[in-house]
C-alpha cells in the first residue's frame, strides 16, 4: 500500500492522477517527467471492483436487516461507505508499464 510511482524514473503519481484513471475507466496514466504509459494491473481492477462493490451489497442485505435503518440512514451510511471505499482504492491499484504487461502475456 504505497504510493505509485514510474518504474522508468521513480517519479510519483499524483493521488488526483490515480483516482482520475480509476474514475474513467481505468485509464492508462503517463508520467508528466518521462511520458511513459502506465496500465492499471488486471489483478487490481479485480480488487477495486470487490472493495466498491462488496461493502455496498453487505450494507443493504445484512446492516440494513438487523439494525432497522431508515431509507435516510441507508442512504447516509451508503455515502459514507462508498466514499471511504473510494478514497481506499488509490492504495490498492497497482500499476505497471506497457512492456512489463505484454512479457507476462
Amino acid at each position: 500500500m504505497s504510493k505509485q510511482s514510474c518504474t522508468k524514473c521513480g517519479h510519483e503519481f499524483l493521488r488526483k492522477e490515480v483516482v482520475a484513471s480509476i474514475r474513467k475507466g481505468y485509464r492508462p496514466i503517463t508520467c508528466s517527467s518521462c511520458g511513459e504509459v502506465h496500465l492499471i494491473n488486471d489483478f487490481s481492477k479485480l480488487i477495486i471492483a470487490m472493495v466498491v462493490t462488496l461493502p455496498i451489497i453487505f450494507l443493504l442485505l445484512f446492516i440494513t436487516s438487523v439494525f432497522s435503518m431508515s431509507p435516510s440512514q441507508i442512504l447516509i451510511t451508503g455515502v459514507i461507505v462508498l466514499a471511504a471505499s473510494i478514497f481506499s482504492v488509490q492504495f490498492i491499484a497497482k500499476y505497471e508499464t506497457e512492456e512489463n504487461r505484454s512479457s507476462k502475456i
